[in-house]
């Protein structure tokens, strides 16, 4: 899913393979969200879970599940929308449920 650039013992850069493994680090963002079902090692299906968007829109997620980052990060309860068109990291919920720090340079971002 992603190669490792460069690592250390809580330092890493995550760039993507493939355009469907591109993630967005989201600062207003709740919750994680993909739009690819591969994406997840685990999954279920779920109902009537609405997530606004900021434009005012509302999507429905179908599944949710856990998402593995890298080997010591796994994203749990990331939703999958299939009408999505890009994954989102929500930075709030990387940082309180994986506890990580995140340092951004102009053209970089480290976890």
């Amino acid at each position: 899913m992603f190669s490792i650039v460069e690592s250390g013992n809580i330092l890493f850069c995550i760039k993507p393979l493939n355009k469907e493994d591109k993630w967005i680090l989201d600062s207003g963002a709740t919750e994680h969200v993909t739009m690819n079902i591969q994406n997840f090692t685990t999954y279920q299906e779920v109902k009537n879970i609405k997530v606004n968007l900021p434009n005012d829109n509302c999507v429905v997620a179908t599944h949710k599940g856990d998402v593995k980052i890298h080997d010591d990060i796994i994203m749990h309860n990331v939703l999958f929308i299939p009408d999505f068109h890009f994954n989102l990291i929500s930075i709030s919920r990387l940082i309180t449920d994986s506890h990580v720090h995140i340092v951004f340079t102009n053209s970089e971002c480290f976890i």
